[in-house]
């Protein structure tokens, strides 16, 4: 690998390291999450680099939070979608009912 993007790859993934440590992980957004998963997939030899050998465990709940943003996104739009589809529910009855007073009435 290029020693230049060696370096910017070992840097990133210091910040990602103090980033962990600290917890601010967790207010990480999706976007984020995605760019340290592939810090993490490209540091390479990392351990001896930064001396830092939790690659794996880091790994994993960089990914468990990515998969909780996920489902937090999914969750928000698939409730506006059934906020929608209730509307367009309701609208269809009042139509419903509008038709049956008319079918009734003549």
């Amino acid at each position: 690998m290029d020693p230049i993007k060696q370096q910017k790859w070992d840097v990133d993934r210091v910040m990602l390291r103090s980033r962990f440590v600290n917890g601010d992980i967790t207010k990480a957004t999706r976007a984020e999450l995605e760019t340290y998963l592939v810090v993490l997939a490209n540091t390479g030899n990392a351990n001896k680099i930064v001396g830092w050998d939790e690659t794996e465990v880091v790994s994993d709940v960089v990914r468990h939070i990515l998969q909780v943003r996920i489902a937090e996104e999914l969750h928000g739009k698939s409730h506006c979608l059934s906020k929608k589809a209730f509307w367009v529910s309701i609208v269809s009855m009042v139509i419903a009912l509008i038709a049956l007073v008319v079918a009734l009435v003549h």
